[in-house]
């Protein structure tokens, strides 16, 4: 529906909130992702090393015919006269984009999960070019500063929707 609001949007701009280990030191052995990194940094942080807000980067979700090309995972060059919008129906140009609240929809990234989880995903290299990480870097990252249980919360009322909607089937 965001979409549909503004005729020249090609794309959605989907802000990121970055979750922390959530002091995990191995993976944990019991529940998944959701149930396990529940802590996250604060809106509007930023590492010094990077002149940027972290949870102003954004991933896309782009109307691929309206797409040109993807210049990274997180953002396109839309056909002339398209462009992407944010959740507030303001146009996004590039991967990052702040604002103060995400209300409508948000991307909750698990950067680093647990410490030794980070090694191993920082001994493969990065996914769009040719380095490995610096193992500082989970440090930088590693923001535990929020506790934030709000995907819980919808998965446990999607579950409850869904389980009603089965009993209503064999009433």
């Amino acid at each position: 529906q965001l979409i549909r609001k503004e005729e020249h949007a090609a794309g959605i701009a989907i802000n990121c909130k970055s979750f922390g280990s959530s002091g995990w030191e191995n993976r944990p052995t019991v529940g998944g992702v959701l149930d396990n990194f529940v802590y996250r940094a604060p809106d509007g942080y930023q590492w010094s090393e990077f002149p940027w807000k972290w949870d102003a980067h954004i991933k896309s979700i782009v109307n691929p015919h309206l797409t040109v090309t993807m210049n990274s995972a997180h953002f396109a060059t839309y056909q002339a006269g398209k462009f992407a919008i944010d959740e507030n129906g303001h146009r996004v140009d590039g991967m990052d984009n702040f604002v103060d609240h995400t209300n409508l929809i948000r991307i909750n990234h698990y950067f680093t999960k647990s410490k030794a989880e980070w090694v191993l995903k920082r001994n493969k290299g990065i996914g769009d070019g040719q380095h490995v990480r610096p193992m500082e870097e989970f440090d930088w990252r590693d923001r535990n500063d929020v506790y934030d249980d709000l995907i819980i919360r919808h998965r446990n009322q999607l579950m409850q929707q869904h389980l009603e909607q089965l009993q209503h089937r064999f009433d």
